[in-house]
């Protein structure tokens, strides 16, 4: 248990100080110290009233809260800093029935109170009369009251799942009746030595969120192996597919003792003009004036990332063994037992060798193939039937159950084939290959992607993160305009502005007065001109966008 535990433990240190510095856990870690600063005064105090109240929040460091009703309001707030944008948003009818009904000294109760569950009870019977559970914001309240207690993934059964992903994909079993209390406790490299408590609180927090996100994501991603990232432009896609394909990387690499390596992560940018020739194969003039046939980009990187597979296919007996198995349904005993022991670790490696990296006797084969990750970025701008070919049956059925022949097969020799089998060449997409695709809706619909290719990927909508934009006004004012965008009748959301817009601005050499003029007049007013020029008349076009500005600056 200790040795796998290990593993999340690397993870995390690797992730601290990112996480640490991060807008999210400073606010966190703020939040806490406010409510640690103010449990003691309501401790202290055996007749709080409002003055006391507003006199305490005076020297709180969250949105200049200075009095008992704005307390309220940013704790329910769905941007205050405790919790993800995207968690709980509450309507104002509720919004006004709930501060009817929280009063001053039940929120004293649960401050008072020092037991999880009693002030759980508080908390769920003032919000018991709303007209929906809020369990998101219930919860984001009770992470800055008891931030050494997991509270972020016990709403609707979401423990019950992560706990679930553990295990697939970590081998780690939580046991005993406080499982949430045994997983931060077996996190102990989450902080270093010289940090605050709060700090290492609030860093545990918010890794095992991201660590259940993270997982969420690898679980459909590793079913299909292909994903299409897709949204409005600026929304991150391709910095994502890029830190997306590191991340799975260096888990695998922490799963298999390995360092110092660098993944294989190509990436290819789509065009109008990119064709099969350029992704699979076509014939080339070479430098002695001859034509022959040239891998294309695609081939070529599978050539790479399967060689280990490729040498084990060509072995009749595995082949005869395991042609109509997947190889997360392949053990390297199975292996092992099937091509002997010494030719299997003459093919997959330093991997299989006894030691450290063993943990299990039913390692999969598929854990042991280093990941390689295939990126196509713009992936919707080529045309995807004459790109891929007859791809379309290799993405589906992985290794040598998927092979095919490609339209040049026919002049190859075993010299340069990729998979030479009875006198002809054969294509076929390894196990260990992941395809990440991004696209703007934008530019052209999803539609362009044929039903029987679409499922063969799994699909990951983009949206606006407002919460890594730091100016608070600026994140206000792309909120509001996005929203104004979204119900604009000739736009919509896919017209949405993407939050790279802000931050790569934001990085110009320009004074702070000027920021918000110079990202409208630079980055924001040309696109939405270009968004608008084809739809609507010059007038009209005119009057939209003094309206968007208007939103941008607040004067509307």
């Amino acid at each position: 248990m200790e040795n796998k535990f290990d593993i999340l433990n690397e993870k995390c240190k690797n992730q601290y100080e990112h996480i640490k510095n991060s807008r999210w856990c400073q606010s966190l870690i703020s939040w806490i110290e406010y409510i640690e600063d103010l449990r003691g005064k309501v401790n202290n105090c055996s007749n709080p009233d409002d003055n006391m109240f507003r006199k305490e929040m005076q020297h709180c460091k969250i949105n200049k809260i200075n009095n008992f009703d704005y307390f309220i309001e940013c704790i329910l707030k769905q941007d205050n800093g405790a919790g993800s944008i995207s968690q709980g948003v509450m309507t104002e009818k509720d919004k006004q029935d709930f501060k009817q009904q929280a009063t001053r000294d039940e929120i004293c109760d649960i401050l008072k109170e020092q037991e999880f569950d009693s002030a759980k009870e508080i908390i769920d019977r003032i919000f018991s009369n709303l007209s929906k559970d809020y369990s998101a914001i219930k919860h984001r309240f009770l992470r800055i009251l008891f931030p050494g207690h997991l509270t972020p993934l016990d709403a609707k059964g979401q423990f019950d799942e992560f706990e679930k992903l553990l295990q697939n994909i970590y081998g780690i079993s939580l046991e005993g009746d406080n499982k949430e209390e045994e997983l931060l406790k077996k996190l102990n490299n989450c902080c270093d030595g010289g940090d605050s408590e709060r700090e290492c609180k609030a860093v545990k927090q918010i890794f095992i969120w991201e660590l259940y996100m993270d997982l969420k994501q690898k679980k459909n991603f590793c079913q299909k192996k292909a994903v299409i990232y897709y949204g409005a432009p600026g929304t991150g896609k391709t910095y994502k597919a890029k830190q997306n394909a590191k991340d799975y990387y260096y888990d695998w690499a922490l799963r298999n003792g390995i360092k110092n390596k660098k993944p294989m992560i190509q990436v290819v940018q789509f065009h109008p003009s990119f064709s099969y020739e350029d992704f699979i194969e076509g014939i080339r003039p070479n430098n002695r004036g001859e034509f022959e046939v040239v891998d294309g980009v695609f081939r070529d990187f599978c050539k790479k990332a399967g060689e280990k597979e490729i040498k084990l296919w060509k072995i009749k007996e595995f082949r005869d063994k395991f042609k109509d198995k997947k190889f997360c349904e392949i053990t390297i005993e199975d292996v092992q037992n099937e091509i002997g022991e010494d030719r299997a670790k003459e093919i997959l490696g330093e991997n299989i060798k006894e030691g450290e990296n063993i943990k299990e006797n039913d390692l999969l084969l598929e854990d042991v193939l280093e990941p390689a990750f295939f990126i196509i970025d713009e992936i919707n701008r080529a045309e995807l039937s004459k790109v891929f070919g007859e791809l379309m049956y290799a993405l589906e059925y992985r290794g040598y159950a998927g092979k095919i022949k490609t339209q040049y097969s026919y002049l190859r020799d075993e010299e340069n084939a990729f998979f030479w089998e009875n006198g002809e060449d054969f294509f076929f997409v390894p196990h260990n290959v992941y395809i990440i695709g991004t696209m703007n809706t934008i530019d052209r619909s999803v539609d362009i992607f044929d039903f029987a290719l679409r499922r063969r990927f799994y699909w990951q909508k983009f949206t606006v993160d407002y919460g890594i934009i730091n100016d608070q006004g600026l994140r206000e004012s792309l909120e509001k305009l996005n929203d104004k965008i979204r119900n604009e009748p000739l736009l919509g959301e896919e017209y949405e502005i993407g939050h790279a817009y802000v931050l790569s601005s934001l990085c110009c050499d320009v004074k702070d007065q000027n920021i918000k003029d110079n990202i409208w007049k630079n980055s924001i007013r040309p696109l939405l001109v270009e968004y608008l020029k084809g739809i609507a008349d010059s007038k009209m076009v005119e009057e939209k966008m003094n309206d968007f500005e208007k939103t941008w600056k607040n004067e509307s």
